[in-house]
């Protein structure tokens, strides 16, 4: 539902965006979110990157935030992967020292 695809987006994007406020300002040219879009038959991809300040320790799946408080923080991934997962797909998460980068691939219809 739009809905589904509302909880994604809202949550990768605003974790691409803080991402990007820790990043020195005077880098303006790697202040860039990168959304690409694609369907194959039912099958709806979705690959989101980003530049950070230093590489994000992706531990089995999951990142703990970095956050101070942290019982308030850290669902938007879960929240994403349970979306993601209710259409038979998967998250991916990478990083390296420079670009973060989520991997979405799941069915592209209603549930």
């Amino acid at each position: 539902t739009s809905m589904d695809l509302c909880v994604i987006f809202a949550n990768a994007i605003n974790n691409a965006v803080e991402a990007i406020y820790e990043i020195d300002q005077m880098s303006k040219e790697r202040h860039k979110i990168y959304i690409q879009i694609g369907t194959f038959k039912d099958d709806l991809f979705i690959n989101i990157s980003n530049p950070v300040k230093r590489k994000v320790n992706v531990d089995g799946g999951k990142i703990k935030t970095t956050k101070e408080d942290k019982n308030y923080h850290g669902f938007g991934i879960s929240n994403m992967r349970q979306v993601v997962k209710d259409y038979g797909g998967s998250i991916e998460l990478k990083s390296n020292n420079k670009i973060f980068n989520l991997q979405i691939h799941m069915k592209n219809k209603e549930k």
